[in-house]
């Protein structure tokens, strides 16, 4: 059963028509990724399905049960709401009967009426199966990075505004997820979990994305905006890609045939109507149909190339530079020599410094110390994440911006076309070239100022998350561009497909001043972190339960909340004598926060013996380390304390 139809659908937005005759259905389950160049409607179906917006035509019907979430691109909220209130804004029946839970549990003593109220209050935790909620919650803010849950939606970063509205949206009560370019602002550890999460999930999945991996490894159908139309592909993103080569070749068939049939009927109009005889009525009717028919999009090899400046004996030198923002450390102490055509990709998490890192060698952030030296010839072009001080007004013409002061434009080959051909090349047919940009999607803008800054003729070129808002197409197009581009390319992603294709290295940003680099692919190197990180908790778990069977006993004390309104979770003042649902569950989790408190205190013990920390910042460390040693105390105690009651008080 579909949790939604579309039956006939046509929709228009403004004066362009967007897709027409489209008739399709979602089930529960499914993982759809939608499909097409930027402005080609993406936004405006998820707006459909969501029913944000109403359709021009035909009719859009769901099931009785359909409930949706939505992670839009921006996403609303209100400044001074914390990231609790907001999490929690549209309380589920998960959480209502946590916080009811919670009520009758914190009560200093409870009465046998109490105690009967919450073992209802149980057997309904247990029926809607809200402990595995509570894990969920855990899991979904461990993996983002999440932590302050105190802190005002005001005062956050855009791409930790983006992590708040994704978790909000995988903990909702809903049977189908809706994603707008979900990976955005995500770092690649972020986006693995993300896939692996989505992999798992029974709910139906409608996304937008660029991500070409995240597309191959979750989607099992794909829905094409192409020719006004919605094609549908049963299988993974490799399967489209073939099916898709498969229909632009049978459409150059078709127009093919059609060519040399209009050809035919041509060749007797031209000759002129000897007798009106109802054949040669039939055939100027037939020619006429040809000539105004709708024609089939065919597939273009799409090419950009430059007219790049000649690379200096100097390229860019960068020599012990170190940058800190108040007491927190960016860069520190960092060196390298660029070499002429190298192709250097930055990762790491959010935070860790990598668009400073691009301010400060292209000079728009001052350095605390070290030197930057630029080559004469080094000629710098820059693709920002924020393209709004690039379209300072909104009312030009697309092809008046990129045109500027030249009408024509000269390419590498000494080829000289117009402003016009390059547009076509970028894919902005006519009809778009003298649209204002204030008319333009949020992708088309960006694809815009892309070909500016690839058109400024540069042989350094800088490029910070260009990936994002682009379509795939775009990107292909790109791609070939950079792979042909005689010049250097320093980039800024988390897209492991367009790293893995483009650079030849890695500058690793890990936090704290450091970066490492490595020769490695994006894919390898996450692939062995990975890897390592499973080997380690399986070693940290072994080690942990043989420190807990040595402890003596303690007395527990109230631990951290789960992360819902009510931030204490004290245990009842009268205990069962068997384990309480709670302590069960409790039992189940308190291996994993020992091996996460080991690890983080292993962390602090490499840190120290290696001197890897600011001097400045060695009383928090070193009270952070006496606060993990007392947790874990706590914890190898509090461990033995249940597993003795589940066993019932014999070891």
């Amino acid at each position: 059963m579909h949790l939604i139809s579309l039956n006939d659908v046509y929709k228009i937005n403004g004066d362009k028509e967007l897709f027409k005759d489209v008739t399709l259905g979602i089930k529960k389950g499914e993982k759809i990724a939608l499909i097409g160049i930027n402005g080609s409607g993406k936004s405006t179906f998820l707006n459909l399905v969501s029913q944000k917006t109403d359709v021009d035509k035909g009719i859009i019907t769901t099931n009785n049960k359909y409930k949706y979430a939505f992670l839009e691109q921006n996403p609303e909220y209100s400044n001074d709401e914390t990231i609790l209130d907001y999490l929690f804004s549209e309380e589920s029946k998960e959480v209502k009967l946590l916080k009811r839970y919670e009520e009758i549990t914190n009560k200093e003593d409870l009465s046998q009426e109490d105690l009967e109220l919450q073992e209802k209050i149980m057997e309904e935790m247990e029926k809607n199966n809200v402990w595995a909620y509570e894990s969920k919650i855990r899991e979904i803010l461990t993996a983002l990075s999440i932590n302050d849950l105190h802190q005002k939606m005001g005062e956050l970063s855009g791409g930790m505004i983006k992590k708040v509205a994704l978790t909000k949206t995988l903990l909702s009560e809903s049977n189908m997820i809706i994603l707008d370019e979900p990976t955005n602002h995500l770092d690649i550890e972020s986006i693995i979990w993300l896939q692996s999460f989505l992999k798992k999930t029974d709910k139906a999945v409608l996304m937008v994305t660029h991500d070409r991996y995240f597309l191959e490894e979750i989607s099992n159908i794909i829905f094409e905006i192409d020719e006004k139309q919605i094609f549908i592909y049963y299988g993974n993103y490799s399967y489209y890609l073939d099916r898709r080569a498969v229909r632009k070749a049978e459409n150059q068939r078709a127009e093919d045939k059609l060519a040399a049939i209009m050809k035919m009927e041509l060749k007797y109009v031209r000759q002129g109507a000897k007798a009106r005889t109802s054949k040669n009525k039939l055939r100027m009717q037939r020619y006429a149909e040809y000539s105004n028919r709708e024609k089939k999009e065919t597939e273009k090899t799409l090419t950009l190339e430059v007219n790049e400046k000649r690379l200096g004996k100097t390229i860019l030198e960068i020599s012990n530079i170190s940058k800190s923002f108040n007491d927190k450390l960016i860069i520190k102490d960092f060196s390298y020599k660029f070499k002429p055509y190298e192709r250097v990709g930055i990762i790491g998490e959010n935070g860790t410094g990598k668009t400073t890192f691009i301010n400060l060698i292209t000079e728009k952030l001052k350095l605390d110390s070290g030197n930057i030296k630029k080559g004469i010839n080094t000629n710098f072009s820059i693709f920002s994440q924020d393209s709004r001080d690039v379209f300072t007004d909104l009312d030009k013409k697309v092809i008046e911006f990129i045109k500027g002061d030249n009408e024509l434009i000269e390419l590498r080959t000494g080829v000289i076309i117009s402003a016009t051909q390059i547009l076509e090349r970028f894919l902005f047919p006519s009809v778009l070239h003298y649209t204002p940009i204030k008319n333009l999607s949020g992708g088309e803008r960006r694809r815009l100022h892309l070909l500016k800054v690839l058109l400024n003729n540069p042989n350094f070129l800088v490029l910070d998350e260009p990936t994002n808002d682009l379509d795939i197409k775009t990107l292909a197009i790109l791609e070939d561009f950079l792979e042909d581009f005689r010049g250097n390319v320093l980039v800024v992603s988390h897209d492991r497909y367009f790293m893995d294709k483009i650079v030849d290295n890695l500058f690793i940003f890990k936090g704290n001043g450091e970066i490492e680099e490595s020769v490695k692919t994006c894919s390898e190197y996450f692939e062995i972190k990975m890897k390592e990180k499973k080997q380690h908790h399986r070693r940290n778990k072994a080690v942990s339960m043989d420190k807990a069977m040595s402890m003596d006993k303690a007395m527990p004390y109230p631990t951290t909340a789960v992360p819902y309104p009510t931030t204490e979770m004290p245990y009842p003042t009268k205990k069962p004598k068997k384990l309480t649902y709670k302590e069960k569950k409790e039992l189940e989790t308190i291996e994993s926060e020992i091996e996460n408190l080991e690890l983080e205190q292993e962390e602090l013990e490499n840190r120290f013996s290696t001197n890897n920390y600011d001097i400045l910042e060695l009383p928090d460390l070193n009270g952070r380390y006496e606060n993990i040693k007392k947790e874990l105390e706590y914890k190898y105690n509090r461990w033995e304390e249940l597993e003795e009651i589940k066993n019932g008080g014999n070891k």
